[in-house]
């Protein structure tokens, strides 16, 4: 055992450093047995603290470093007790056994939010278990004795940094894990990208095998695009994911089984210790999904998991952390589910007959004159205003001349053009611009509101895109609980209304003559003028 003679300087240099003074006893006959109180802090209630001595107080009033045997040679525990290297407090649980009895049952001040414990003077080593929430790094703590011979307890934050030497050792380590989506809104055809981080936790010389398993579950409508999965261990978070940087050492492979991707990073997770594991993958809707769109903003969530051994005695007992990511996809006239209203569908844009009005009658037993609404009308939603666009979709109108697209992301400008007007009417060669505008929670991660803005003019780009002029025609009020908007009363107005008019009629002469609805009946007329004419000629002659 190697002695060393009580240097007041020192001790302050430890005091300042550490929080672990060890000044020098003002009488040496003062016993030894008493204790002072420590206090751990930082450390969640109901785990288990033991403290092993590493440096002990003797009578002769010096500071005695135990030794340990490292492959059995003997070594001072601190090769210089004024500075402990960070490398030497992680070891040392790996030789527990030869550091004696430890100290338990410390008492848990509910007012505090601390450990305390009566301690004899000197440092103690300090190890947590049993706590699902952190793994705990070896923490030091020491008892003082002051110039008058009382022992005065030191105390240690697992929730802070403490600093031996020139090293920075981290006592508390709930490891990172989180999820993120780069394209929170989507298109029905288009992959949504997705980063996971992953940290290992800083496991002390205890833990011989671990366990340390990644996997993330998609939701019912999404699928893993497979060949997508990128994988690769960074020193530190601040590493920018790119495809440049997964150039995967690791060799950690995705594993699937239905819509979970599992990575099983038990084999390398004690030579990674404090690294990180970051997943770079895409997904996409799967057909079924595509094919069955019907809501006005639909959702999607995708689920990550990570789960780590926390005990060095079981591997198998784990702590969990998760984390999900929320994605949407928008329609317009789609249908849609409010908890404050009937079912019902949304109607946004409204195909109607300009200057005809019919009656209707409403569910009170009233009646109303409103327009008249245009089925079969034909429309293309493009991605741009211009002969060259890309026609992303093609639908007709309904009875109630409501046109159905789904799969629209927020941010990103549309536009609706007829490609073929109903029976009887002129087709209107313009370009309707349409942008859904989505609203998300502080976290970014869940849609509060969103609007469907149809018509006007565009101006601005990126989050900054608007319509000038347009009509706001829903604004929907996303409920978390039933995870289905709100309509507004009623579903007609408030609408963009997108109006035709008849062809024109020719008036009749002398009796016979049609009202032109379609080209087909500008044929039909033309064969009756003919006639006409021809039956004239005959009663000249």
């Amino acid at each position: 055992m190697k002695r060393m003679k009580k240097i007041f300087a020192v001790i302050l240099s430890l005091a300042m450093v550490m929080g672990m003074s060890l000044t020098a006893l003002a009488n040496p006959d003062e016993t030894t047995e008493k204790t002072g109180e420590v206090t751990i802090k930082g450390v969640v209630a109901g785990a288990t603290l033991n403290a092993y001595q590493v440096v002990s107080y003797d009578e002769k009033g010096e500071y005695v470093v135990k030794q340990i045997r490292k492959e059995n040679v003997a070594t001072d525990v601190f090769a210089d007790i004024e500075h402990p290297a960070t490398i030497e407090i992680q070891e040392l649980p790996a030789y527990v056994n030869q550091l004696g009895n430890p100290v338990t049952n410390f008492t848990y001040d509910e007012n505090s939010k601390s450990y305390k414990k009566g301690l004899a003077a000197g440092m103690w080593l300090i190890l947590v278990s049993g706590s699902n929430e952190v793994i705990y790094e070896p923490m030091i703590v020491s008892v003082n004795v002051d110039t008058d011979g009382n022992l005065v307890g030191g105390g240690v934050d697992a929730n802070g940094q403490f600093t031996p030497g020139q090293l920075t050792a981290k006592s508390n380590t709930k490891p990172k894990v989180e999820k993120t989506v780069e394209n929170k809104t989507f298109e029905k055809d288009e992959k949504i990208t997705f980063n996971v981080t992953a940290q290992i936790p800083q496991y002390d010389a205890r833990y011989q095998d671990v366990e340390y398993v990644i996997s993330d579950t998609l939701s019912n409508n999404l699928q893993f695009v497979q060949n997508s999965v990128k994988i690769a261990i960074f020193d530190t978070d601040e590493e920018a994911i790119d495809d440049n940087n997964y150039e995967n050492t690791s060799g950690l492979t995705a594993n699937f089984n239905g819509g979970t991707m599992t990575i099983d990073a038990s084999s390398i997770a004690l030579t990674n210790k404090g690294k990180y594991i970051k997943v770079k993958y895409q997904a996409e809707l799967t057909q079924d999904a595509k094919n069955g769109l019907t809501n006005s903003a639909t959702e999607t969530n995708n689920g990550l998991k990570v789960e780590y051994s926390n005990n060095p005695s079981d591997k198998t007992n784990h702590t969990e952390q998760t984390d999900e990511t929320k994605q949407y996809t928008f329609g317009i006239n789609a249908d849609i589910i409010g908890t404050e209203s009937m079912s019902g569908t949304t109607s946004e844009f409204v195909k109607v007959a300009e200057g005809e009005y019919e009656t209707i009658e409403k569910p009170d037993g009233t009646t109303e004159k409103v327009q008249k609404k245009l089925s079969d009308a034909e429309f293309q939603l493009l991605d741009g205003a211009s002969e060259g666009a890309t026609v992303l979709a093609t639908n007709s109108t309904d009875v109630n001349g409501l046109v159905k697209f789904t799969g629209l992301k927020a941010n990103k400008v549309y536009y609706l053009k007829e490609s073929k007007a109903p029976s009887g009417y002129k087709i209107i060669d313009t370009y309707v611009p349409v942008i859904v505008k989505a609203h998300f929670s502080t976290d970014g991660k869940t849609l509060e509101s969103y609007e469907i803005k149809i018509g006007g003019k565009v101006s601005g780009s990126g989050e900054d895109l608007d319509l000038v002029n347009g009509a706001i025609t829903g604004s929907y009020t996303w409920d978390a609980g039933e995870k289905n908007g709100k309509i507004p009363d009623g579903t007609i107005e408030g609408s963009y209304p997108f109006s035709n008019t008849k062809l024109s009629s020719l008036p009749s002469t002398g009796g016979i003559g049609t009202t032109i609805f379609t080209i087909g009946g500008c044929a039909i007329m033309i064969i009756a003028a003919a006639l006409f004419f021809a039956s004239r000629r005959k009663e000249v002659k």
